[in-house]
């Protein structure tokens, strides 16, 4: 019996102690409720039952029939030729790869821009610091190194301008870094 139904008819027979003839009409009551009650369980359950049977046959002819897809069209294509099957599972599994390799690609370009800003500044830094070696010693400066510098400037300034990136003095190297995936990963989609 359901507890609930029990403990039903515990309260309402501690409550008609007093009037036995009300409480045999609630027990009968109680009773066939109960009845009724198991009797519409029984056909949920079956039901259920019938419903999850039909669910898993229905699991079992889809993968029979993925089956004789697959083998058919590896009869129809062999080995030489290119399967539909094969192409739809590829693309399903670039489909669930392509995610992780957008991630992948957001990393390599905030490094790579990382480093081209740190080497920037490590270049500029170094080249200021032996101009001004040069002429604390009173030595002639070097025209192939300042030469190098502005081909070095150059560079740089193609590579802000191919990416988008507007020549702002005072701009932070994050922000930098913001724009430059912003504008590559806006090009690639």
């Amino acid at each position: 019996m359901s507890l609930s139904i029990l403990t039903s008819l515990d309260m309402f027979s501690d409550i008609c102690i007093q009037n036995p003839t009300q409480q045999f009409e609630l027990h009968q009551s109680f009773a066939t409720c109960y009845r009724a009650c198991t009797g519409q369980m029984t056909v949920l359950s079956d039901s259920a039952d019938t419903f999850i049977i039909s669910l898993e046959k229905a699991e079992a002819d889809l993968k029979a029939i993925a089956h004789r897809l697959e083998e058919g069209f590896a009869q129809q294509y062999g080995r030489h030729q290119v399967n539909p099957f094969d192409l739809a599972q590829r693309i399903r599994r670039i489909e669930r790869q392509l995610p992780e390799v957008h991630q992948e690609c957001r990393e390599v370009l905030t490094c790579k821009q990382e480093l081209i800003d740190n080497a920037k500044s490590q270049l500029i830094g170094n080249y200021k610091a032996l101009e001004s070696l040069e002429l604390r010693s009173g030595l002639k400066s070097n025209s192939g190194t300042t030469e190098t510098f502005q081909n070095f400037e150059v560079a740089i300034a193609e590579w802000d301008s191919k990416l988008g990136l507007p020549v702002q003095s005072g701009t932070q190297d994050a922000d930098l870094n913001q724009a430059l995936l912003s504008s590559v990963l806006q090009a690639s989609s």
